[in-house]
């Protein structure tokens, strides 16, 4: 519970300034050291002034009165009862003092009166007792108190605390006679002994002294002689780092983002510009399409996993929130990921289940069954590949060299069917588990793709979606937000078309704008760039992409898998006469080749490793309303283009149904075969390449790895040749009117 800071400081709840001050001052004088951060927390709120008005606004200080007062009062309460009670301890400890009083005096007078000896008469005194001494039989008490024995009694015990004095005084002279000889002795030994040592640092005192008034004087001579001015070089400016980025895709937003971090936290001026070819930030991961009810559908990848620290510290940092869902299959069925689950084969369900699942988290215990020991041994190489992906974040300057630290060498010169096999899985369990999970992702088989890619594909786990502050549940919100906070110069329908090295070291980069439009007239223009990111795929960019001098070594042109996405509603469910008389259709349905022609299947991609089912996936995202009917909201990923026939022939003969959205996209997803060469990742001196990822595994989480791996390789180039380069390393300005170069400070 928050704290009273009213209550801390002892204050009343309407309190002014001045009181506040007082009291916090007395109580930091009187707390302990434990108290002080308390005090000090609730002298801050108290002076808060926004805090101060929304207790007043919330009615906070009201409500506390009552209950202040109230407390103050049982307080002074219990404060009255111990001080009664106090009072009647002294009252009772007085009375057994007076009565202690009373009976000692009354002992006294009963008693005989006390020997001479302690009265100071005997064999220490050598005066006579008192003469005429009465019998205490015949006079009184009161009578004996006021004879001549008391005053010869008082006489003697005032002689002796006299001698007494006179003895301690005696017994002080001596005492401080002897600490006085001990003190001018230890001085005297201790002159000897220092004596030899003085002399020496005297005499050396004395000429440092001499050699200061010396050079003193040389000095004063020398202020008379006339020497001119020395003209030292100007120390050149701070200069601005201009970088440009092509691609506003994941690579080339993350490698925005984290270039412009580091250079903010080592002090390195940077601008950063950011050259993309479409309408929109995010590059091929985001397409979205508007719903007649309003919602606005993500076709793209609307969600990362749970392993991409990179992305989920952005949205931490942009204050964006995530949300987790249940399982990897967010990407197919959309947001709830909650439906049932089936593998189709173009003739009979393979697999069915309520709802999809991480097979290697919820099975790795089943030691025998349909499968045998073939889960286990999965969830074994999955795991690994899990233990193994924290490597990739550390910065590399060749793929090669990645993939040798991280021990990913088998998982990438080796197809996923030759590492099953080898391990001991069975064909089954491949083609009715893993297969269907690595085609729903990449539509490929187990045959043509890396072992590594095909594990991150079937390792379904929990991804995350970035949920913007307006509540539009895109992942594409986070990809704003990371350019919004750099304050790059974004230029959207943009086309780079030609990069030419510089004489200076950096590269002249000449691009179009409005390449893609009809309405808007073209305009190209050439600007000098201190380093170029080339973030995206050479095999998308090389056809319009031209640089002068021709690259050294080109980046490997890598294969694309195109797909046809096709968007439906229908007030009907999926009929069972397609998948051969099925009552049950699952909502998300994946598709394996058959058994009798999966081994010639799976080495196959694209159309051709298809088999007989007739799509990769079949989702049932959610219902809606629309024109006051309710309908299901269908997705479809084929390798052909979709007809109207084939949906009739999905939703059955004579069931209407309504086509949202058709989009054919050539280049979805990159072909990952084994491989043991990747492109390089420094092309030229100040041109780098976030592409060569997609030659490794591909999806959001690889590019942004990708990236910030870009950017710790710029930003450290950076540091090295710091932020005062001569000109020789500089953009070179133009001249003004006077003929000579003006130098701007930050560039």
């Amino acid at each position: 519970m928050e704290q009273d800071p009213y209550e801390v400081l002892n204050l009343p709840p309407n309190a002014t300034a001045d009181q506040i001050n007082e009291h916090f001052r007395v109580a930091v004088l009187g707390c302990h050291s434990d108290e002080f951060i308390r005090i000090r927390a609730a002298y801050a709120q108290l002076m808060d002034e926004e805090r101060r008005r929304e207790w007043e606004r919330e009615g906070l200080i009201e409500e506390e009165i009552p209950r202040r007062e109230n407390r103050l009062r049982e307080e002074s309460r219990l404060w009255e009862e111990e001080r009664a009670r106090e009072e009647e301890r002294l009252a009772e400890h007085r009375a057994e003092c007076e009565r202690e009083r009373i009976r000692r005096e009354r002992r006294r007078r009963t008693s005989a009166p006390p020997p001479y000896e302690s009265f100071g008469y005997g064999t220490c005194n050598t005066d006579p007792p008192p003469y005429s001494l009465p019998p205490a039989s015949i006079a009184p008490q009161d009578e004996v108190e006021t004879a001549p024995l008391f005053a010869h009694r008082s006489k003697g015990i005032l002689r002796g605390f006299r001698r007494s004095c006179g003895r301690a005084a005696a017994d002080c002279g001596s005492t401080l006679i002897l600490v006085t000889q001990d003190v001018f002795e230890s001085l005297a030994t201790l002159v000897v002994f220092i004596a030899p040592f003085v002399i020496p640092l005297a005499i050396i005192i004395s000429g440092l002294m001499m050699i200061i008034l010396a050079v003193m004087g040389i000095v004063d001579l020398l202020g008379n002689i006339h020497v001119p001015s020395v003209h030292w070089p100007q120390r050149p400016p701070r200069y601005q780092r201009n970088i440009a980025i092509i691609g506003a895709g994941p690579a080339g937003v993350t490698t925005a983002y984290q270039l412009f971090r580091m250079c903010s936290q080592q002090g390195i001026p940077v601008h950063i510009t950011i050259y993309e070819q479409s309408s929109h930030i995010g590059g091929r991961a985001v397409h979205t399409i508007g719903l007649s009810t309003g919602e606005i559908l993500e076709l793209g990848v609307n969600t990362f996993p749970k392993t991409a620290r990179l992305l989920i510290s952005a949205a931490n940092n942009l204050g964006l929130e995530t949300q987790q869902f249940s399982n990897g299959a967010v990407d197919l069925i959309g947001p709830s990921g909650t439906g049932s689950f089936g593998v189709y084969d173009g003739r009979s369900w393979a697999l069915t289940e309520q709802k999809p699942h991480n097979f290697f988290d919820d099975y790795n215990w089943w030691p025998c069954g349909r499968w045998g020991s073939s889960p286990r041994l999965v969830s074994r190489l999955v795991k690994d590949v899990r233990n193994l992906l924290p490597y990739l974040h550390n910065p590399f300057t060749t793929l090669e060299t990645l993939v040798a630290s991280a021990g990913l060498q088998q998982l990438t010169q080796r197809s996923a069917e030759e590492i099953l096999k080898r391990a001991g899985v069975s064909t089954g369990f491949q083609r009715e588990q893993l297969n269907p999970w690595v085609r729903g992702r990449y539509a490929q088989n187990l045959g043509t793709i890396s072992a590594l890619a095909a594990f991150i594909a079937a390792d379904n786990i929990a991804p995350l979606m970035t949920i913007h502050e307006d509540g539009d549940g895109r992942v594409s919100a986070l990809w704003e937000q990371m350019v919004s906070y750099t304050g790059a110069t974004l230029n959207l329908l943009t086309r780079v078309e030609h990069l030419t090295k510089a004489s200076w070291g950096g590269w002249e980069l000449t691009a179009t704008a409005s390449f893609n439009t009809t309405t808007a007239p073209f305009n190209t223009t050439t600007i000098p760039y201190d380093a170029v990111v080339l973030a995206t795929p050479w095999a998308l960019t090389q056809s319009h992409l031209s640089t002068t001098p021709p690259l050294s070594t080109a980046p490997i042109s890598v294969a694309y898998t195109p797909l046809h996405i096709t968007i439906f509603t229908s007030p009907f469910r999926l009929s069972p006469h397609p998948f051969h008389g099925n009552k049950h259709i699952p909502d998300l349905i994946l598709t394996t080749p058959c058994s009798w022609e999966y081994t010639s299947i799976s080495g196959r991609s694209g159309a051709h490793g298809l088999g007989q089912a007739p799509f990769w996936s079949l989702a049932v995202l959610k219902p809606l309303v629309e024109e006051g009917e309710k309908r299901w909201l269908y997705k479809l990923v084929s390798a052909r283009e979709t007809t109207d026939a084939d949906i009739q022939r999905l939703v059955g003969v004579g069931h209407r149904f309504y086509i949202i959205h058709r989009h054919h996209a050539p280049a979805a997803y990159p072909l990952l075969p084994p491989r043991s060469q990747f492109s390089k990742i420094r092309l030229e001196e100040n041109l780098w390449y976030t592409g060569a990822m997609d030659e490794l595994a591909t999806g959001v989480e690889w590019a942004s790895i990708s990236g910030a791996n870009v950017a710790t390789l710029v930003a450290g180039q950076w540091r090295r040749e710091g932020v005062r380069l001569g000109v020789g390393r500089r953009i070179p300005v133009p001249p003004v009117e006077n003929g000579t170069e003006e130098v701007i400070e930050g560039r």
